[in-house]
């Protein structure tokens, strides 16, 4: 069947910005992307007219306003709470008249830093939360809150707003973490779950949530604890039977994880609260899970170029229908 038609076609705006920037900016002007997914680039745009609606820190002193009330819906895209948590107040102020759906709600969205999602999530069946401390660098105030929470060493130490395996390392006790913060900065302490499997080697899987599904978009494979993107090519390249084991799970998906996995994924996406997420996790052989992280962050993007991994590709198709599910319901049977 052909497309859907003009009046048929959902005006989506998308929310962009952030609190690094300040005024409004043409739609054709690239804008550095800061606490923002890239999930939304799987969509399919034809199904849609699209806008970028930037939003930034200062919005609401802006002469000029977009109406809102020309979209169907709104997709918010400013999704870290740490880098952007004056942009998620305004949003929340300027969409409570808004009539259309509003997917990733920024109060929401608010609420998925490392300490708040370990405190939303604990307790889930089948999944271990490890503890972290939120703190701001003065020793005191980062003595009181390790103290509070209950972190337990080895811990591992990052800056606040930091992803892809960035850290500032592995500290074995308070002390070790208090010599290498500063005032100036606001950081996480998060305990360290030796996660390795029989073989000795670490695996980091991630799936996404969108809408309704479940997807799995990568199981990393490395022989360092602190698995990242970086370990598909250092490490699992030239290892056929990694590859095929990464393949393997991607190609099977949810549906081939164990029923008590499978439960504590759903405990997950009802907690969260959103409407699209990823979640960094390892999977132990009793089914349990043990989290790394969890938040509307995530990247999806990119894929390997290296032809061993090109069957990967099939998460992309996946998530572009839970996608499409998620955006158009019952409209975007008329693309089929």
């Amino acid at each position: 069947m052909n497309g859907p038609t003009e009046e048929k076609r959902l005006r989506i705006g998308y929310l962009g910005g952030g609190d690094h920037l300040s005024g409004l900016a043409d739609e054709e002007i690239a804008i550095e992307s800061r606490g923002s997914t890239d999930l939304h680039r799987v969509r399919e745009r034809s199904l849609d007219r699209w806008l970028r609606l930037q939003i930034p820190r200062n919005y609401l002193r802006l002469a000029g306003k977009h109406n809102f009330a020309n979209f169907h819906i709104l997709l918010n895209l400013i999704t870290d709470a740490d880098q952007n948590p004056e942009t998620l107040a305004v949003l929340e102020k300027i969409l409570k008249g808004y009539k259309g759906r509003l997917l990733n709600k920024p109060a929401a969205v608010a609420k998925t830093t490392r300490d708040q999602v370990a405190r939303t999530l604990a307790g889930i069946e089948g999944l271990f939360v490890p503890r972290v401390a939120r703190f701001v660098g003065k020793e005191r105030v980062a003595l009181s809150a390790i103290e509070r929470v209950g972190v337990r060493f080895p811990a591992i130490l990052r800056s606040t707003g930091t992803h892809s395996g960035e850290i500032l390392g592995l500290v074995d006790s308070a002390q070790d973490a208090l010599r290498q913060i500063v005032p100036t900065t606001t950081y996480f302490l998060t305990e360290y779950i030796d996660t390795r499997s029989p073989d000795d080697l670490y695996r980091k899987m991630r799936i996404f949530f969108i809408g309704e599904r479940q997807i799995i978009r990568h199981l990393l494979i490395s022989d360092q604890w602190n698995v990242h993107a970086s370990a598909r090519a250092r490490f699992m390249a030239g290892r056929p039977a990694l590859v095929m084991e990464e393949r393997q799970c991607v190609e099977d998906g949810v549906d081939a994880l164990p029923e008590r996995t499978r439960q504590a994924l759903r405990q997950i996406q009802a907690r969260m609260n959103l409407d699209f997420f990823g979640a960094d996790l390892a999977l132990r052989e009793d089914g349990e899970l043990v989290l790394f992280e969890a938040n509307p962050t995530m990247n999806f993007f990119p894929f390997s170029a290296d032809p061993q991994f090109a069957a990967l590709t099939v998460a992309r198709d996946r998530a572009a229908d839970a996608f499409g599910a998620m955006l158009y319901g019952h409209e975007r049977s008329d693309a089929a």
